[in-house]
């Protein structure tokens, strides 16, 4: 079956739906869905990056940023509540 008939993955639209779609818009929500998954596959690495740390890793303490120490009083977070 050729992809165009096919809406993206988990966007909650039927095969008729999709159809019905003008194929120009369609172009767009194919390009803006991939960017969407490119974006979260980003902000997950982002997040294993800030969250690396002497408690998820086997560095030592001394080894952590200091900003974090800051945010985290600021924020009033632990890592816990993310």
């Amino acid at each position: 079956m050729d992809d165009d008939l096919l809406p993206p993955l988990n966007s909650g639209l039927t095969s008729e739906e999709w159809q019905q779609t003008p194929e120009r818009v369609r172009e767009m929500v194919k390009a803006l869905w991939e960017k969407v998954n490119q974006l979260q596959d980003t902000v997950e690495k982002l997040r294993e990056i800030v969250n690396c740390n002497s408690q998820g890793s086997s560095q030592p303490p001394s080894q952590d940023r200091p900003d974090r120490k800051v945010i985290k009083e600021k924020v009033g977070l632990t890592l816990k509540d993310r």
